[in-house]
């Protein structure tokens, strides 16, 4: 099992039991929460509303995360096999959805987090949960590091900002995305692919700086995990930074599959993170994309280990 740890407080805002009450709503419904946080309702599985807390003025990309994983089924897509008592590790866990999404399930979650506002988010998210929320970032080699978040989309947070790579990421999101009918004829996809540019431009504005810790996921799962246990599912979502993840993973024996948003705008990003998977006894299926997601740079790898 999960092993204590001095530096997790046991407290019900950083190691959570089994689900308690999600508090659901009217779905849409968003206001202040404390915190510097605010509360919003989203439409999740099985067409239920979850009541969550996320950084103020963060609706809009919330909502998004929750089309990807309950709407869209992004995950359940690829056929994740994720059963109770399975130890699932969330990389770049945000404001918690993901999380919520593999507790549902059954599993053990251990989160990491490097975002103070989105962190916040996720241990309120999450309590009642068996979750263990960690603010750092994984990435190759311990230390600190620069992270840049902005106002208005924590799901951009990253340690190696592009704001080209965002705005062209976004401009084709807002081309691709399903519209009605009428709202296509009137706004066509070249129109649609300016308003996404000029929001993201609004968006990159807000940026600010500071500085987080950074650790292996070898380290952290030698802290948390006892002698043998297995990860079931690592899913990683880090901006661009998702081969440093795996740079930092000394021993990939213990891990069963991995799921990834990976970007492959900055020099092939994609065939690299495959290459690596592939030489650590992982097979990788064909890099995919969600129906907003096409025309982008990002891809969603899976990949699972040989029996």
């Amino acid at each position: 099992g999960i092993k204590p740890s001095k530096t997790i407080k046991t407290t019900s805002e950083e190691t959570m039991g089994r689900r308690s009450g999600s508090g659901l709503t009217r779905c849409g419904a968003a206001g202040p929460s404390g915190s510097g946080l605010d509360r919003v309702t989203l439409r999740g599985d099985k067409k239920r509303c979850l009541s969550i807390h996320i950084p103020r003025g963060d609706a809009a990309s919330a909502r998004y995360l929750a089309r990807e994983i309950f709407e869209y089924e992004t995950y359940a897509a690829q056929g994740l096999e994720v059963t109770k008592g399975d130890t699932v590790v969330d990389v770049g866990a945000n404001i918690g959805l993901f999380s919520i999404w593999a507790s549902d399930l059954g599993a053990r979650v251990l989160a990491f987090e490097p975002q103070q506002d989105a962190y916040q988010a996720l241990v309120k998210n999450c309590g009642g949960r068996d979750v263990v929320a960690r603010r750092v970032a994984i990435g190759r080699d311990p230390g600190e590091a620069l992270i840049t978040s902005y106002r208005g989309a924590s799901g951009w947070g990253t340690l190696k900002p592009s704001k080209r790579s965002v705005m062209g990421d976004v401009a084709e999101h807002a081309a691709a995305r399903p519209l009605p009918s009428l709202v296509e004829l009137l706004l066509p996809r070249w129109a649609r692919r300016q308003v996404g540019r000029l929001a993201a431009m609004a968006l990159l504005s807000r940026e600010s700086t500071s500085v987080c810790r950074v650790a292996t996921l070898s380290a952290e799962l030698a802290e948390l995990l006892g002698e043998g246990d297995r990860v079931k599912l690592l899913k990683i979502d880090v901006e661009r930074g998702e081969l440093d993840v795996l740079r930092g993973i000394h021993d990939f024996s213990r891990i069963d599959s991995v799921v990834a948003e990976v970007h492959d705008d900055e020099g092939g990003g994609v065939a690299e993170f495959v290459s690596v998977l592939e030489s650590n006894g992982l097979r990788p299926r064909e890099p995919s994309q969600s129906k907003e997601l096409l025309g982008t740079s990002l891809y969603t790898i899976f990949a699972t280990r040989d029996n």
